[in-house]
């Protein structure tokens, strides 16, 4: 069963700082365990382009009461769809 894990990456970017100070981001993957999350974590272009690495995952499974509930689409054609609000 397919599970959605949340996957803190760090990296050092030279165009900031020289390098000097860790950067980071977050990445939603779809697998099925912890191993399966940190394999296809490793497998992004970004994640290899910047030469990432893990500082910490976490399997989320419900939040606020609410059960995630994972569902194949086929019609997105493997598609991401995320909201971002950059104004607070």
């Amino acid at each position: 069963m397919n599970k959605l894990f949340l996957i803190h990456l760090g990296y050092y970017d030279e165009a900031v700082c020289k390098g000097l100070y860790e950067c980071h981001t977050n990445v939603f993957i779809v697998a099925a365990d912890f191993e399966d999350a940190k394999s296809k974590a490793k497998q992004l272009d970004i994640y290899q382009a910047k030469k990432m690495h893990i500082d910490g995952m976490q399997l989320i499974e419900a939040v606020n009461g609410f059960l995630v509930d994972l569902k194949l689409n086929k019609y997105l054609n493997g598609e991401d769809r995320v909201t971002i609000q950059h104004a607070f």
